[in-house]
């Protein structure tokens, strides 16, 4: 019995169906993939969105509107908070003795926090800073700072909802990286002021 082959027009037919697969097969797959990157993308702004979130929501609830401190808020730049460490047994609230300074920095898209002590600072009442201060203990301090986002921030606000609701803040924060956007818009309550 003779072993046959393949003749050269079989060869063919089957390399051309199979080539019109591959390519039926690619061009599935590449938008496919695109929108994956995008969805994983997509979801890493949200995750980075959220840990903001966390750690700034956090600083704020330990604190009434007393101890935040935010110069100039059409243009903020940097913002402090000094939390409540304990309340007394007479209800006087004992403020952290140490301060915690945002930095914003919308040209790079950079949020960064730190821990500061700076001279002088009460612990009985929370003290008011200018922009220029803040700066300076941001830059001053030699805890090492903690960067929230570097590269994604497009927008940040932190704001009353109205002058007679001083307890309730507006925290709108906007991340884009390349042309997608996640923004996270949130009302904050503050510690109660009657400490």
């Amino acid at each position: 019995m003779i072993k046959r082959g393949f003749t050269l027009l079989e060869v063919s037919v089957a390399s051309f169906l199979g080539l019109l697969l591959l390519t039926i097969l690619i061009s599935a797959l590449i938008p496919l993939m695109q929108s994956s990157r995008a969805a994983l993308q997509r979801m890493e702004l949200s995750q980075i969105c959220y840990a903001i979130r966390q750690r700034l929501v956090e600083d704020l609830q330990k604190s009434p509107t007393r101890a935040i401190n935010y110069p100039s808020p059409s243009a903020l730049s940097h913002f402090s908070i000094q939390p409540v460490e304990k309340v007394g047994p007479t209800g006087s609230a004992a403020f952290a003795n140490s301060l915690i300074v945002y930095e914003v920095n919308l040209t790079v898209g950079k949020l960064s926090r730190k821990e500061c002590q700076p001279a002088g600072l009460a612990v009985d009442y929370p003290n008011s800073y200018t922009e220029l201060e803040l700066n300076s203990h941001f830059t001053q301090s030699t805890k090492p700072a903690r960067l929230l986002a570097s590269g994604l921030l497009k927008s940040f606000q932190l704001a009353s909802l109205t002058p007679q609701q001083t307890e309730l803040k507006r925290l709108q924060i906007v991340l884009q990286n390349g042309p997608l956007t996640y923004s996270w818009d949130e009302t904050v309550a503050l510690r109660n002021e009657n400490l």
